[in-house]
């Protein structure tokens, strides 16, 4: 329950979305403008890739069983394991 809770603190990223609107109403030239569009698409980038890696790095984690690999020990020999 309590990971649900702190599962819960990935809405603050939601923040990001009011920046759009704050460069859409301000007082800047245009092409100032399009380059802050620019780097504000590459930072939801970063931010949706580091979002989606943990998520898949959450899932693999759980799933996750070690087997050593002993093929390299025992070639010649016909039982490996």
């Amino acid at each position: 329950m309590n990971f649900f809770f702190d599962s819960l603190g990935l809405l603050k990223l939601l923040r990001l979305s009011r920046l759009y609107s704050t460069v859409q109403r301000s007082n800047l030239a245009q092409d100032i403008k399009v380059y802050l569009k620019v780097i504000m698409m590459a930072i939801f980038l970063l931010v949706f890739m580091h979002v989606l890696s943990c998520i898949w790095f959450f899932i693999v984690f759980q799933q996750e069983r070690w087997v050593q690999n002993m093929d390299f020990m025992y070639v010649q020999q016909e039982q490996a394991y």
